[in-house]
């Protein structure tokens, strides 16, 4: 076949066929996997199709697969093995004996290989591949003598219990004059694809399916069918209880005020404007420019006022001087009349009330003196972040040096590392909240925390420990809305596991689902109480889960339950790599001396230093 198959294709019929061959049934394996172009067979599919043509006996096609597969992988010492196998079996001996020469080579100085690693669970033996060169050596030559020579050179090889046999069995064969047979690799063992592979073999659409926004009449475009969503279980929305007061957001730097409760038809109060300034000419409403016929004109019986703070030239006894610069050019005469005088300027204070009025261009706001500033509070650090930034190896030394204080029971001391850091990463700001929890600053924590899981909107961790942080300050409503995001994180998931991500927990669905219990049983809703948790129930997988069932006799009870904490060593630490990588490693080395010359000075008798 010309085409050419995409990786995941290849990796799926490949599959098919390995599993066809458990199955027994060996023709239909070398069915499904010919039909993948040669283009897209990789060494080890060329390996399997040689290895069931030498099973069914067809040793001239099972040589040329495994011909194919050593030279995509010249190291692939099994395909040079089975390759010699299928020529000895074909009595073309010195071809054979070549093979196992290669194959010999492949190993160089180990004892054996071990394919499991590349989905093929047998090992190649040192001693195998001496064996048959022995073997063929014998067929060829009839020499029973030489080929014990060379078989003696086993006893030097690492073997298995079945290696001492066979060897034992065969000197005594070469003995009596009979060829002995040959080894050859395990029958039912193949090259399969990898496993993590074949779990991601579903279709995943990352992009999602094309939607038509909008379409011409006319046009032969046709709205596809709609997909089918996957389901997330919705829980309903808690009531809120009458306990717990409504959230408010606060008020955002708006400059108008709320609109009056009482009358919700009245307009908003404007904003404070500036006072008119006592030297500008417009105080009065009747000051200022007049509209006349769309243009802007001056008042009647009043001239242009002069611009503030520039006096008018006066000459001798008090009259005005005439002005130095050129009279003005007569307006030029268009159809008869003449062309309207250009609008006067507006002198600053009245630009500075247009301004204040909304129109025109934005005011420049009035100096700020560092007086005027107020300290306000952080929830990371109250004395702000400090304004140098650090390197990358910075903050993992201090992230590192922040984790080994903690462990040592300084949790305070590890909170000051951790603030001192400018930007924190989602990972750090976590930790902070998780420190700020453990050391009962439970508001500035929710704070931190909210900040994490805005850096990190899938950190379904960070979802749960705000949620917890929210619960422990009586905010139920609220909480649970945390808890419900951390369960929309995990993505259908039963469980994500943060170990490889440095922080050493799996955060199950049924722990969110338990806290999410415990906020409908504080919001006086005892039977989503009880269903979530019968829910959570059906989802529990540890041992620590147990807490489940007790919790489930206390609500039946109508009684209260203890929340589901994330334990102290939840926390992220950072990668062991980069730790590693930390000490200072000096690549050019300490200068060496090579050559040194002496200053010498002549004199009269000879050479001086």
């Amino acid at each position: 076949m010309d085409s050419i198959l995409t990786h995941k294709e290849t990796i799926l019929t490949w599959h098919q066929g390995v599993t066809a061959f458990d199955r027994g049934s060996h023709q239909e394996s070398l069915d499904i996997l010919l039909q993948i172009p040669e283009a897209s067979i990789t060494s080890r599919i060329f390996y399997n199709i040689g290895h069931i043509y030498l099973f069914l006996q067809e040793y001239t096609k099972a040589a040329k697969n495994f011909e194919a597969a050593f030279e995509k992988d010249c190291h692939l010492a099994a395909a040079f093995f089975q390759c010699g196998v299928a020529l000895f079996r074909n009595n073309k001996f010195n071809q054979a004996r070549k093979m196992f020469e290669k194959s010999k080579d492949c190993l160089r100085d180990s004892q054996y290989i071990d394919y499991k690693a590349v989905g093929m669970t047998c090992k190649l033996y040192r001693c195998e591949i001496l064996f048959n060169i022995s073997t063929v050596v014998a067929a060829m030559t009839k020499d029973p003598e030489w080929a014990l020579d060379m078989l003696s050179e086993t006893d030097k090889c690492e073997k298995e219990p079945n290696h001492v046999q066979s060897i034992q069995k065969a000197k005594n064969q070469l003995k009596d004059g009979v060829t002995p047979s040959i080894f050859s690799l395990p029958e039912k063992e193949l090259f399969r694809p990898p496993k993590d592979k074949i779990e991601n073999i579903n279709k995943t659409d990352y992009l999602g399916q094309s939607k038509v926004v909008h379409t011409v009449p006319g046009s032969s475009v046709k709205k596809p069918a709609k997909q089918k969503e996957e389901k997330v279980i919705d829980l309903p929305i808690p009531k809120r209880s009458s306990l717990e007061p409504p959230s408010r957001k606060p008020p955002g730097s708006n400059m108008f005020k709320p609109i009056n409760s009482q009358d919700s038809r009245s307009s908003p109060t404007p904003p404070n404007r500036l006072p008119p300034s006592p030297t500008s000419p417009f105080n009065n409403e009747s000051d200022r420019l007049q509209p006349s016929n769309g243009k802007f004109t001056n008042p009647p019986g009043r001239s242009s006022p002069v611009p503030p703070g520039r006096p008018p030239p006066s000459g001798p006894g008090g009259r005005p001087s005439p002005s130095p610069t050129p009279p003005m050019r007569p307006p030029p005469m268009s159809s008869g009349r003449p062309s309207p005088s250009p609008p006067a300027r507006l002198p600053p204070q009245s630009f500075e009330r247009l301004n204040s009025a909304g129109k025109g261009p934005p005011a420049r706001p009035p100096p700020i003196s560092p007086s005027n500033l107020s300290p306000q509070s952080s929830p990371i650090n109250s004395r702000g972040p400090s304004p140098n930034k650090l390197s990358h190896k910075e903050i993992i030394v201090t992230w590192h040096k922040a984790m080994q204080v903690y462990e040592s029971g300084a949790t305070s001391e590890a909170l000051e590392n951790l603030t001192s850091i400018p930007e924190p990463s989602a990972k750090i700001l976590f930790n902070i909240g998780s420190f700020q929890l453990l050391t009962n600053d439970v508001a500035n924590a929710q704070k931190t925390l909210e900040l994490a899981v805005e850096k990190d909107e899938h950190m379904a961790i960070g979802f749960f420990q705000q949620g917890i942080a929210l619960a422990q300050q009586s905010s139920y409503e609220s909480a649970w809305k945390a808890f419900d995001k951390a369960r929309r994180a995990l993505r259908q998931n039963d469980s994500i596991d943060y170990k490889q991500i440095g922080l050493p927990y799996k955060l199950y669905e049924c722990e969110v689902l338990y806290n999410q219990s415990l906020m409908y049983y504080h919001l006086d809703d005892m039977k989503l109480a009880k269903e979530v948790l019968e829910l959570a129930l059906k989802k529990k997988s540890e041992i620590r889960h147990s807490k489940i069932d007790s919790a489930m006799v206390q609500l039946k009870a109508s009684k209260g339950f203890d929340l589901f904490t994330l334990p102290k060593d939840a926390v992220f630490k950072p990668p062991a790599s980069k730790v590693e990588n930390i000490s200072k490693v000096d690549y050019l080395g300490q200068k060496k001396v090579v050559a040194k010359f002496e200053v010498r000075t002549l004199v009269s008798n000879g050479y001086q230093k």
